[in-house]
């Protein structure tokens, strides 16, 4: 999708500044089943629904004819919103200096001082666990960007950073303000000139100027003004400057306020949804807990309190009847934003990082990270594989897990209403690993070809339909948790394959000297 990106923007760059816009950025991106091509457009005037839609028309022809795109999309054309995504090296050298939201993917500690508790104590400094950041963009290249936090640098790399964008304030309200008057003055009052509204930031007072050109002959009276005429307004005017001249059409107070009041209702509906967005955003690949809504079909609805989440039936254990007021927990999968900006989020209790995440939940070596979860197999409802590992040899990692009398992993069980887990002690070695992920099966011996990423396994005859298990369970979940290909035989099975190979060795040895040579000679007549 970015080459489809970068393509389209070369294609589109010159025509949109011809228009007199830049061209700010291009997103591709799919939701739910459909496909977007998202065209921002930025202006020192700022951008208004005639200038997308003046866009919209002149790039619709290019991009038919470049047919870059072979899935069918939906256009969209918009101005960067107050809060504009920075996504690209340009767009962190434009707004060098500015205020900026960094998003991260992880946590990370910074300094800070506690607050006095009691009066008389000292303050100390302690870490925090920062995953929001709020500075001042000092600079930027294709690795990393430098922010000033309360007169200290900070450089973050750009590989931990999920988002970033320019901080919300009351100017760009403002701005957005001025803008849609601008065009509700042009509508109403069918207006061709040069229009500039100002708004007062404390008392709200709205001006409108007409900006027109100083000259020595007026040619167009709506866009120029006579050297001595705007002298009039503002003595030090000369010819080549622009004169702003206040007006004061009727009845544009009541338009004003309506126009202002939809904007103010517009802005600050968004700034709800992507305050709500970017909280949930934050969560994605936590656990929440919901009311089941509704469970009619396929589909299970959620409430999350402040919004809902939708749970298809990939996503639930087949074994599981959900009810409506059910309470429950589920792993959040996904959030997107959908046609009108409001938050989409898809919970799961079938994938692999719901077991992972209520391990780290139910046993404290996993949080503290004294334990780590390498990898985890799943077959919803029925049973999961936990490889586990310590680097300290003092901690069992398995029985850290299972807990006393199998108190820890009986809580993640019972939450998964039954479901079986193993959990394995992960080892480098893949012989040693793959054998302890094929328990509670008897491994003999177990041969690795690394380059394939093979493992010929053998177990004992009586161990064979355990190895496998049933309809094939347990090989499978042991060569997802592994990475690795298995192919299990039994002890007999294996003989007689070696046997076998044996046999024909032995038949190409004792074939005569004379024989060979005529298959030879034979082969080569047929091939003349």
């Amino acid at each position: 999708m970015a080459n489809i990106e970068e393509k389209v923007e070369n294609l589109l760059s010159k025509t949109i500044t011809d228009l007199g816009y830049e061209l700010y950025d291009v997103i591709y991106e799919k939701e739910a089943q459909d496909y977007y091509l998202r065209i921002f457009i930025d202006s020192p005037k700022g951008i208004g629904l005639d200038d997308c839609e003046k866009v919209n028309n002149e790039i619709t022809g290019l991009l038919d004819e470049a047919d870059y795109i072979k899935e069918q999309y939906f256009l969209e054309v918009s101005s960067t919103g107050v809060e504009r995504a920075l996504r690209k090296d340009k767009h962190f050298t434009q707004n060098l200096g500015k205020e900026i939201t960094i998003n991260l993917f992880k946590p990370i500690q910074l300094q800070e001082k506690q607050e006095e508790i009691e009066k008389g104590k000292k303050k100390k400094n302690k870490k925090a666990s920062i995953k929001q950041l709020d500075g001042i963009l000092e600079s930027a290249n294709s690795e990393e960007i430098v922010i000033n936090i309360e007169e200290k640098q900070l450089t973050i790399s750009k590989k931990d950073i999920a988002n970033v964008k320019l901080k919300y304030h009351w100017e760009y309200m403002l701005e957005s303000i001025e803008t849609a008057l601008v065009t509700a003055y042009k509508r109403n009052f069918d207006s061709e000139e040069n229009v500039k509204v100002t708004m007062d930031e404390a008392t709200g007072e709205v001006h409108i100027y007409s900006v027109k050109d100083v000259v020595e002959q007026v040619e167009n009276p709506n866009l120029e003004i006579l050297l001595q005429d705007a002298q009039k307004i503002d003595k030090k005017l000369e010819v080549g400057d622009k004169a702003e001249i206040e007006l004061a059409p009727k009845n544009f107070g009541r338009i004003a306020a309506q126009t202002a009041k939809q904007v103010i209702v517009q802005k600050i509906r968004e700034e709800s949804r992507n305050i709500l967005f970017e909280e949930f955003n934050e969560r994605k690949g936590e656990i929440v807990t919901g009311i089941v809504q509704k469970a009619d079909g396929n589909i299970v609805v959620l409430d999350l309190g402040k919004l809902e989440a939708v749970m298809p039936a990939k996503e639930q254990i087949p074994t599981e009847k959900y009810h409506v007021n059910d309470k429950i927990r589920a792993y959040l999968l996904q959030v997107e934003k959908g046609l009108k900006g409001s938050p989409q989020v898809t919970a799961s209790r079938a994938c692999a990082d719901f077991v992972r995440k209520l391990f780290e939940l139910e046993i404290p070596e996993i949080y503290e990270g004294v334990i780590e979860i390498k990898s985890v197999a799943r077959d919803a409802g029925s049973r999961s594989k936990v490889a586990v590992y310590s680097p300290n040899e003092n901690i069992d990692p398995v029985g850290s897990c299972v807990g006393q009398k199998g108190i820890r992993i009986q809580n993640i069980i019972n939450e998964l209403h039954g479901e079986k887990i193993d959990v394995i002690e992960w080892n480098e070695d893949p012989s040693i690993f793959i054998s302890a992920a094929l328990l509670p099966a008897q491994v003999m011996a177990v041969d690795i070809h690394e380059e394939d990423k093979f493992a010929q396994v053998i177990v004992p005859d009586d161990q064979l339909s355990l190895a496998i298990g049933k309809a094939g369970q347990n090989a499978r979940l042991s060569a997802k948790l592994t990475g690795w290909r298995i192919d299990i035989k039994s002890e007999t099975q294996f003989r007689e394959m070696i046997a076998k190979e044996a046999e024909n060795e032995e038949n190409i040895e004792e074939q005569p000297v004379e024989q060979i040579e005529e298959n030879i000679e034979n082969s080569k007549e047929v091939e003349e």
